[in-house]
């Protein structure tokens, strides 16, 4: 529902092309001219591609200091930047806006390889502070390796929460903004002649409301 308000809001200002990637499962549907859903590589993929990305001195250095990442962030390597880059089928200098702290390795690998003005990360919640509630402390110092080591690299990073974006903010120096979750109402019209009643006030209004309720 997060990411369906942020497309919609996006969508006002710019044609919007979304790349699902699938770490919670696969996802029913198909490729479209909006959308397109990434294949997630086996590990032996990954084992074969990590030497390239590792000659990297920028992305050795990252890669180091954010060892071992979180498993979600496993399951969809920055290894796939080339292939997310060719679903996407954008053109160079395209904003990449990132959904969930995971997805913040791979979105900065496609923010540069298409060399983004610029890329913004909605973390959504504090997935540090989740997993230490949950007990997996090694999770939790996953997560905050990675904000520490990837979150400054966009120039723009949300949270759905004012607690949790301070905390984000205090813990990793970082300028955060708070984006609340929200719900689309349908528009339902104008007023009924109750609830105009209700809003209503003094003697003169209940007078007049006084057969209609």
């Amino acid at each position: 529902m997060r990411a369906f308000l942020f497309l919609t809001a996006a969508s006002r200002d710019f044609a919007v092309k979304v790349l699902v990637v699938p770490v919670a499962g696969q996802v029913g549907g198909t490729a479209s001219d909006t959308a397109a859903v990434l294949p997630l590589p086996d590990r032996s993929q990954v084992r074969t591609a990590v030497p390239a990305l590792l000659g990297s001195p920028r992305w050795r250095r990252r890669i180091t200091d954010a060892y071992p990442l979180p498993a979600r962030a496993r399951i969809a390597p920055v290894t796939l930047a080339a292939a997310g880059v060719s679903a996407l089928g954008v053109p160079p200098g395209t904003p990449v806006h990132v959904a969930r702290s995971y997805l913040a390795p791979l979105g900065v690998a496609i923010a540069e390889q298409l060399g983004s003005p610029w890329a913004s990360l909605d973390l959504d919640d504090d997935d540090e502070q989740l997993a230490r509630v949950l007990g997996d402390r090694d999770e939790a110092s996953a997560y905050r390796r990675l904000v520490s080591v990837f979150g400054p690299l966009f120039q723009a990073v949300s949270l759905a929460a004012p607690e949790e974006a301070a905390v984000i903010s205090q813990g990793h120096h970082l300028a955060t903004t708070v984006i609340p979750n929200a719900v689309s109402l349908p528009d339902r019209g104008p007023p009924s002649q109750h609830a105009r009643c209700r809003a209503g006030t003094g003697r003169k209004a209940s007078a007049s409301c006084s057969s209609a309720i």
